[in-house]
């Protein structure tokens, strides 16, 4: 029997199989390629140097931070409001399933604005990365990790559109939401297709 799955491909701005991004400030390079992968999403060969050009990955930390919004391509007609959650004061968007389903899980309260919902470092400590939509996975080599079951309205349906979010970069090994010294990166667009089976 075939499940169905949501199939996550991260783009930027356009359509295509492999995306170089790269984001610079003060005095490193963020760097990554992205591709389409099987059970959720991924970034391949992402890279941090310095201004000489040295891997400074290590010593480093990026997770999702803000601006999450959803752009409707196919599915209910309830899908289709592209307003980013943080205004969301309703809860009324597609993505507000997302974020609530992680405060029900959490037992906190709605907050639109906040960066755990999509946040590794907020999570890792305490269990809760399985409560996310998704995260970047510090412990597998930055790879985005996309939980599919939390990209589902009250009535079963999968996301069927483009999620964006910013992401945030910190030069040393703390919590990049947070850090006092951050850095905001380009904009990460995720493809949901609720068409892909296994």
């Amino acid at each position: 029997m075939k499940k169905s799955k949501l199939l996550a491909l991260i783009l930027c701005f356009v359509v295509s199989c492999s995306l170089a991004v790269v984001t610079a400030f003060a005095d490193r390079s963020v760097s990554y390629t992205q591709t389409q992968v099987l059970k959720g999403i991924s970034t391949e060969n992402i890279s941090v140097t310095d201004k000489d050009g040295n891997d400074v990955k290590a010593t480093s930390a990026l997770d999702f931070y803000t601006n999450a919004a959803y752009y409707y391509i196919d599915g209910p007609a309830s899908h289709n409001n592209a307003a980013q959650v943080k205004n969301d004061t309703k809860q009324e968007t597609f993505l507000a399933n997302v974020w609530n389903k992680y405060f029900k899980a959490t037992n906190k309260s709605w907050n639109g604005y906040s960066t755990e919902v999509m946040g590794y470092w907020a999570n890792k400590d305490n269990g809760r990365l399985d409560f996310c939509g998704g995260y970047v996975d510090d412990a597998n080599d930055w790879r985005i990790r996309i939980n599919p079951e939390k990209f589902v309205d009250n009535d079963g349906n999968y996301a069927s559109g483009v999620m964006y979010m910013t992401m945030s970069y910190s030069p040393t090994r703390t919590n990049p939401c947070t850090a006092a010294t951050k850095y905001q990166c380009n904009r990460v667009l995720i493809w949901l297709d609720p068409t892909y089976t296994e």
